[in-house]
């Protein structure tokens, strides 16, 4: 009964030893690590920094905005390379806004009433994680019509189904975003 003991005993600290020994790769850096700058901001070590000759390559986080995929500079807006990232900026709505239009559908009653969304977007410098810019927008595009500004909201929803209310809000669109990023982008350093 002793030797079982001994051999059990023996088992049980080759299995610690090997438990001690395991290392643990961290995970390689990715462009959607920047996330956590609108979670909390804090400095990403691993980022360019914010200066040298511009565009300046930006990470646009939440909001669920899109450029449109034809823009000439779409690699600057979205950079596939964590380390070319030199500023992050943070969409977040902030409250509903006013009522813009209801839209109602013969097929199934359907309606829907469409209101403006009010976003903050902050701009920060990737590197340091300091704060270089906040502005409020007026969300001017409904999903679907973000890129095509003048379209009729109401269009964007025909494809819906159901029947019954919903409501809607607008987002900020491709051009709005551009006009509060483009100071920083192509800022001069």
């Amino acid at each position: 009964m002793r030797r079982g003991a001994v051999v059990g005993v023996a088992v049980a600290v080759v299995a610690a030893g090997a438990i001690g020994y395991v290392v643990f790769e961290p995970e390689p850096f990715k462009v959607a690590d920047y996330d956590r700058m609108c979670e909390s901001p804090r400095s990403f070590d691993q980022a360019a920094a914010y200066q040298g000759p511009s565009p300046h390559p930006i990470e646009i986080v939440n909001g669920g905005v899109s450029l449109p995929s034809d823009d000439p500079e779409i690699r600057v807006w979205f950079p596939e390379d964590p380390a070319a990232v030199q500023l992050v900026s943070c969409v977040n709505r902030v409250e509903r806004g006013g009522f813009v239009k209801r839209c109602e559908y013969s097929k199934g009653g359907r309606t829907i009433d469409l209101y403006q969304g009010l976003y903050s977007v902050l701009v920060y410098e990737a590197r340091s994680g300091k704060k270089l810019a906040e502005s409020r927008v007026a969300g001017n595009g409904f999903v679907g019509n973000v890129l095509k500004e003048d379209a009729d909201p109401c269009q964007t929803f025909l494809r819906t189904t159901g029947t019954g209310h919903s409501e809607e809000e607008s987002r900020p669109s491709s051009r709005q975003l551009r006009t509060v990023l483009e100071p920083h982008v192509h800022k001069q350093g």
